[in-house]
C-alpha cells in the first residue's frame, strides 16, 4: 500500500491506553510504503516506512512544529512497534528548542535540543514555562507550582540530551 503524502492524522486527545491524562492534541500528514501481509497460522504483520510531511503536536498550548522527513519504521515483528526517528521545533524567546522521539512506540526516548546549546534544565524550562535560560530559580519556584502528574504516562519513557 502505498500512502502518498497525503495521509492525515488528527488526534484533539491523544491518550495512554487506560490513562486519565491527555497526552495533546496531534494533525500529522504522513506519506510512505507499508505492506501488510498474513500467512496461515500467523498474525498480520506490517512492513515499510512512512515519513513525515508536516505537522504539529499541542501540548498544554504549547505547540511545536513536525518537521518533514520524520520516520515510522515498521519491521513485520510479532509485536507491533514501530522505530521513530520524529523530530519537532518550537522556537521560544529566540531559542529553537528541538524534541526528538527515538526508539519505539513501547520504549521512546525523548532528546532535547536547542539552538543555541542549552543545559537540558534551560531546555526544559523554556518548553515548559517559557523562562529564559539561566532563569533557574525561577524555573524551581515554577516547577513547584506547576500542576501535572508528577511523571509522564509511561514509566519508560526516558530524557536523553544531545550535544550541540
Amino acid at each position: 500500500m502505498t500512502v502518498p503524502d497525503d495521509l492525515v492524522i488528527k488526534s484533539n486527545d491523544l491518550r495512554a491506553l487506560d490513562s486519565p491524562i491527555s497526552l495533546g492534541a496531534l494533525n500529522l500528514t504522513l506519506g510512505g510504503n507499508l505492506y501488510v501481509g498474513r500467512t496461515p497460522y500467523d498474525q498480520t504483520r506490517i512492513w515499510g516506512t512512512v515519513n513525515t510531511v508536516r505537522g504539529t503536536y499541542s501540548f498544554q498550548g504549547r505547540q511545536f512544529t513536525i518537521l518533514r522527513d520524520g520516520t515510522v519504521r515498521f519491521e513485520g515483528l510479532d509485536a507491533l512497534d514501530p522505530e521513530l526517528n520524529i523530530r519537532t521545533e518550537r522556537v521560544i524567546q529566540a531559542v529553537t528548542t528541538n524534541v526528538d522521539v527515538r526508539g519505539t512506540i513501547k520504549q521512546p526516548q525523548i532528546v532535547l535540543s536547542s539552538v543555541p546549546p542549552l543545559e537540558e534544565a534551560d531546555i526544559l524550562s523554556l518548553i515548559l514555562f517559557s523562562l529564559a535560560p539561566g532563569s533557574r530559580s525561577r524555573w524551581r519556584n515554577a516547577r513547584r507550582n506547576w500542576r501535572w502528574a508528577p511523571s509522564p504516562p509511561s514509566s519508560r519513557i526516558r530524557l536523553a540530551t544531545r550535544s550541540g
